[in-house]
This record gives structure tokens, sequence and C-alpha cells, in this order.
């Protein structure tokens, strides 16, 4: 999913490029992607890769995927922890652009 399709899914604004939008509208979709997302309130979409927080340790967290049924894979590649081991997840940034 690219800029405009991510901000377009969220806002539900048409997105024209997001060199397009204005800048109250370009600040409120950097700070969504900046937002910790408590999981009572959304749960990430299947096979999205996410930021994960521990409900068990203040500063633990781990990169994760979303699977069905509840599940996270941790990217250790280990094992998969149900949801309710975390309190919050957060959207990775888009990765950089390849030169």
């Amino acid at each position: 999913m690219n800029l405009s399709e991510d901000y377009e899914k969220k806002t539900g604004k048409k997105a024209r490029g997001l060199t397009g939008l204005s800048y109250e509208d370009y600040t409120k979709y950097l700070e969504s992607l900046l937002t910790w997302i408590p999981v009572e309130e959304r749960l990430p979409e299947v096979g999205e890769r996410i930021i994960c927080k521990s409900r068990y340790s203040i500063d633990r967290f781990s990169i994760c995927t979303m699977l069905e049924r509840d599940q996270i894979q941790v990217d250790d590649g280990l094992h998969s922890i149900g949801i309710d081991m975390f309190t919050h997840w957060l959207q990775l940034p888009p990765l950089p652009k390849e030169q």
C-alpha cells in the first residue's frame, strides 16, 4: 500500500499525491502514523507488520506480523503470541525508496 492509498483508507478522503494535501491534512496523516493504537480500540489487518507494545514490560516492544484469529507472529520467527499479550500497536513507517 502506498502513502496515498493509506491516507485515503485512514481518512476517507481522496489523495491526489501527498504533495497535493493541505498542511493540516498532511499533519493529521503523519500524526496517525505515529500514534500508538490500543488493541481494544482496533486491531491491525491480517498480514500487516507492526510494532507491538508488551503488556508485561514498561519498555518492551517487538516487530510483529498480525496473523488470523488474534495471533501475532513475533519477527524472531520462533513463535506466535495471542494479541492479549500486547496493549498497543504502531504501524511501521514506509520503507525508504531505493536510489
